[in-house]
C-alpha cells in the first residue's frame, strides 16, 4: 500500500500536495506523510527566487550596520601601526650603531606589532570573533605592559596616554561584544545565496504550507487547531536569527503579507498571540510585549 501512496503523491501536482498536507485530517495518515515526503524531494531541485523579488528586508540583515565603538577600536589599531612601525625603526637603527641585541629585539617586537595592528583593525572592522579574542587581548595586555613601565619611567605621560587609548579599545571592544557573536552565524543550512548574488534557494513547500494552513485556521469559525503545526514548520526553518529574518523576508515577498502579522490575527487574547509569534520574540526579532513591534 505504501508504494501505492506514493505512486499516487507521483501524479500530484505540488499544490495538490501542499493541500492534501495543510487538510490533512480529510486524509489517510500514509497519505499525508508520502505527500510530505514528496514535497521534500521535489524541493531538493533547483528552487530559487529571482533577485529583483527580494525586498530590501533580506539586503538589509545582509549589510550588518557597524557600531562606532567599533569604528573607534579599528581605528585605534590603524593608527598604532605607524607608531610602532617608527618607534620600531628608530630602534633598530640606533642598535646597529650601538651594537645593542635587545634594542634590536624591540625594534623587532614593534615592526611585528605594527603588521599586527592592522590586521586587528581589519579583524574588529569585519566583525570577526577572532578579531574580538585577539584585539581585546592585545588590548588587556598592552594596558598591563604600559602600566608597568608608567610607574617605572620618569616620563609618564606617554605611557598614560597608551593606557587611555588601550582602555579605549578594551571598553569598546567589550561593548560591542553582540556585534561579533552576531556577525560569525551566516551559515544556513535551509537558505544558500549564490556568489553571484542573483538567487536565494529555501525551502518553498514549507512555506506555502504554512501560508496555507494560516489562511485555513483564519477561515475556521472555532481555530486553534492548526496553530501547533504552524508553529512547528515555523520553528523548523528558523533555527537562527538570520533564517528568521530569511524567512520573513522571502513570505512577505511571494504574498505580499507579513507573517507576523498573520500569526497574529490567528487569537484574538493576548497570551495566545504571544505563544504564536513566540520563535520571533525569542530571537529577537520583535519585542515581548504587545503588539509585539519590529526590533529590526
Amino acid at each position: 500500500m505504501e508504494k501505492d501512496f506514493k505512486k499516487i503523491v507521483k501524479e500530484k501536482t505540488k499544490d495538490d500536495l501542499i493541500r492534501i498536507v495543510v487538510n490533512k485530517e480529510e486524509y489517510k495518515n500514509e497519505l499525508v506523510e508520502a505527500a510530505e515526503d514528496e514535497l521534500r524531494l521535489r524541493d531538493k531541485e533547483q528552487t530559487s527566487i529571482p533577485s529583483e523579488k527580494l525586498s530590501p528586508y533580506i539586503e538589509q540583515s545582509a549589510v550588518k550596520e557597524i557600531p562606532l565603538g567599533i569604528y573607534l577600536a579599528s581605528i585605534l589599531f590603524f593608527l598604532y601601526a605607524p607608531l610602532w612601525f617608527v618607534i620600531g625603526n628608530l630602534q633598530g637603527m640606533i642598535s646597529a650603531f650601538q651594537d645593542n641585541t635587545v634594542l634590536a629585539i624591540g625594534a623587532m617586537w614593534n615592526i611585528l606589532m605594527s603588521i599586527l595592528s592592522i590586521v586587528l583593525g581589519i579583524g574588529i572592522l569585519k566583525g570577526s570573533k577572532w578579531g574580538y579574542e585577539w584585539g581585546l587581548g592585545t588590548a588587556i595586555v598592552n594596558i598591563l605592559w604600559f602600566g608597568y613601565w608608567y610607574f617605572q619611567k620618569e616620563e609618564t605621560m606617554f605611557y598614560a596616554f597608551l593606557i587611555l587609548l588601550e582602555t579605549i579599545i578594551a571598553v569598546a571592544l567589550v561593548i560591542n561584544r553582540d556585534y561579533f557573536e552576531n556577525t560569525d552565524s551566516a551559515g544556513l543550512e535551509s537558505i544558500t545565496i549564490h556568489s553571484d548574488n542573483n538567487y536565494v534557494e529555501r525551502d518553498i513547500s514549507q512555506l506555502s504550507i504554512i501560508h496555507q494552513s494560516i489562511n485555513t485556521e483564519k477561515n475556521k469559525l472555532f481555530g486553534g487547531g492548526m496553530t501547533d503545526d504552524i508553529m512547528s514548520r515555523i520553528n523548523s526553518l528558523c533555527k537562527t536569527r538570520e533564517e528568521a529574518i530569511h524567512l520573513l523576508n522571502t513570505y512577505n515577498s511571494f504574498y505580499k503579507t507579513d507573517l507576523i502579522d498573520d500569526l497574529k490575527q490567528l487569537d484574538s487574547s493576548y497570551d495566545a498571540i504571544k505563544r504564536n509569534v513566540s520563535t520571533f520574540i525569542d530571537l529577537d526579532i520583535i519585542e515581548e510585549k504587545y503588539p509585539h513591534n519590529s526590533k529590526l
